[in-house]
Parts: structure tokens; C-alpha cells; sequence
């Protein structure tokens, strides 16, 4: 899974209130009735009509206006999980199966595709010599009992000084997906090699280098945000790794800091997934060890992303056994 050619198979373990105001009328009336007598002649009696009762109107209440109740932005919910997407991980792991990787085809790069080539994608699936990839060759992993097809991919091969991914090259990765997809494969896409040059500047240029690898996921994470569970994304390939700190032989004495670098990684990976939204918020995820790497110390020092779901994440290590069925030396494979 590094720069050397191989035949590999992955095992991978991971929410107005209303104020009534009531508005009494109170009629105020008075009527006053008088009547005169005289003692001497009398006289008729005169009937005075009474003054007309003035009935007062009474003013008019005041009747204050509530003032407008401030409506909160109502917290967003997201989308319930569909139950044939609801598997945990490893209900995932154990329906994949054996898996096999579609090595040599987009992962592969050189200086002479760069120098000599046409630029076109075809041009660097084909530079390790495997043919370009159709329809019928997905269909065939299928037949022979594939349950997972692994996509490496080199995205720096066809990417500006910006880390824009090409559109092309993006297109085609995309209709190998959906080739595997409509084979019932699950797919694995990732971030390959680069090693030498983007991935090897993080401990002198950490904040600079892992700008550009969120870039690169944003770009990824919007183009497959509506894949269904059957695709997982993984961070990166064996790139997780610095000898300039520490090896996985045991040299050097930045081990902490090295191991650190990596864990921020694929944080930071686990994070620009999940803000890009649709099935991303719930899609399975893979992380890789350092180097990739099973032993020990690797796995005492490794950090399991924080995530905004539950069992949703994956761990990868690679484990070349046995050796001659795993690597190319053997004369059989």
C-alpha cells in the first residue's frame, strides 16, 4: 500500500407566548329629581322633567401593544438514519468480506507521467501498467466473491498549486464507485501517497500542510456527501508517519510529537467529513495507525478521533501476512 506494488488485503476494526390583557367598561350614570311645593295659594303642582340623564362615555382604556416576542432559530435536526444505514461498524466489517485493493491504477504516479505525459488521467492510471478500468472489471471482483473494493488514489497527480483536485480525475474516480456500487460493493476511497513531499512537511509546517489536507477532504467529502453507507472514507494510507521524528523501527526520540501529528490528522479528517452534511454525518469512517502500523507501541500512542455519532469509526492497520501471499515477491501471485 506504500509506493511498492501490492496485492493486499485489508482487515479494518470502529431541539410566542401570548399575553391576553382584559378590558373592563365601567358606566357611571346619575340622575337627579327635583320637585317644588308652595304653601300659600296653591298652585298646581308643577311636574318638573327631570334633567336628562347624562350618561357619561366613558375613555377609552389604553390598551398596550405587547411588543413582538423574538422567535429563536430553531436548532437543526438531523435526518434520522435510514435502518438499512444504521449498521454499526462492525456489522459493516463482518458484511464486507475479503476485500482487494484496485492497486496500481489511480494511486500510481511518476516523474516521467509529469514530464512526458498528455495529462490525462488516463495517462497515470495506466503508468504502472495496469489497463484502464472498465465496467466489466468491477463486475468481475464481484463474481469471484469480493465483498470490498478499495480505491487508492493519488490525487496530487492532477492537482494545481491551490490543491484544487482536477474535475477529470475526480469523474473518474466517481464512476468507478458507481460501478462497484452497482456491483453491491462496499468502497473505500482515500488520500495515497505523496509521502515524500505534502504529508513529510508536517512537523516543520503543521498549520500550512494541514490547511491544504482539509482542503483536499472538503473537496472529497462534497463530491460523495450523497453516497450511500456502502462507501466509506479513509484518511489517509501509510503517509501517517515521520522519520525525521520517529520510525516505527525505533529511531529518533520524537515519538510523542510524531504520534501527536498523526492523531490531529485524523481529527481533523473526522471533523470536515462530518460538517459537510447529507450521509456524511453518519457514513462509516477509516483512520489509520501510525504507518499503518499493528504493534504495540504504535497502538499505545494512537488516539481515536472524537466523532458527532456513535460507532461510526474504523481502524486500520495493514498486516502483510502471510508475506508471500501478500507481496509480490511470490512467484504465484
Amino acid at each position: 500500500m506504500g509506493k511498492t506494488k501490492r496485492v493486499c488485503m485489508s482487515f479494518v476494526s470502529a431541539i410566542l407566548c401570548m399575553a391576553a390583557m382584559g378590558c373592563g367598561s365601567a358606566t357611571i350614570s346619575a340622575e337627579d329629581a327635583y320637585q317644588v311645593e308652595v304653601t300659600s295659594t296653591p298652585v298646581p303642582t308643577a311636574t318638573s322633567t327631570p334633567e336628562s340623564t347624562v350618561t357619561p362615555t366613558p375613555a377609552p382604556t389604553a390598551t398596550s401593544t405587547p411588543a413582538p416576542t423574538a422567535t429563536p432559530t430553531p436548532t437543526p435536526i438531523p435526518e434520522p438514519i435510514p435502518e438499512e444505514w444504521s449498521k454499526t461498524t462492525m456489522e459493516i466489517v463482518r458484511d464486507m468480506g475479503i476485500g482487494i485493493n484496485l492497486g496500481n491504477t489511480f494511486e500510481a504516479f511518476g516523474d516521467w507521467v509529469d514530464k512526458w505525459g498528455d495529462g490525462s488521467v488516463a495517462s497515470y492510471v495506466t503508468c504502472w501498467g495496469s489497463p484502464v478500468i472498465t465496467k466489466e472489471m468491477i463486475q468481475g471482483y464481484a463474481k469471484e466473491g469480493f465483498g470490498v473494493l478499495r480505491v487508492p488514489v493519488h490525487w496530487f497527480n492532477l492537482m494545481d498549486e491551490e490543491y484544487n483536485i482536477s474535475p477529470d480525475y475526480l469523474a473518474a474516480v466517481k464512476e468507478v464507485v458507481d460501478w462497484a456500487l452497482e456491483a453491491d460493493l462496499y468502497v473505500i476511497v482515500n488520500i495515497h501517497h505523496d509521502e515524500d513531499e505534502f504529508f513529510a512537511g508536517f512537523p516543520k509546517d503543521k498549520e500550512g500542510h494541514m490547511a491544504n489536507y482539509i482542503k483536499v477532504w472538503e473537496q472529497l467529502a462534497e463530491a460523495f456527501r450523497d453516497y450511500d453507507e456502502r462507501l466509506m472514507l479513509e484518511s489517509l494510507n501509510e503517509e501517517g508517519g515521520w522519520d525525521s521524528l520517529w520510525n516505527k523501527w525505533g529511531n529518533g526520540t520524537g515519538k510523542p510529537e510524531a504520534y501527536a501529528i498523526l492523531n490531529e490528522i485524523n481529527q481533523a479528517f473526522v471533523d470536515t467529513v462530518r460538517a459537510s452534511g447529507k450521509k456524511n454525518a453518519t457514513r462509516c469512517l477509516i483512520v489509520n495507525t501510525y504507518c499503518a502500523g499493528a504493534n504495540k507501541d504504535v497502538l499505545k500512542y494512537f488516539v481515536l478521533p472524537e466523532d458527532t455519532v456513535a460507532d461510526k469509526l474504523i481502524v486500520e492497520a495493514h498486516i502483510y501476512q502471510p508475506y508471500y501471499f501478500t507481496s509480490e515477491v511470490s512467484p504465484d501471485v
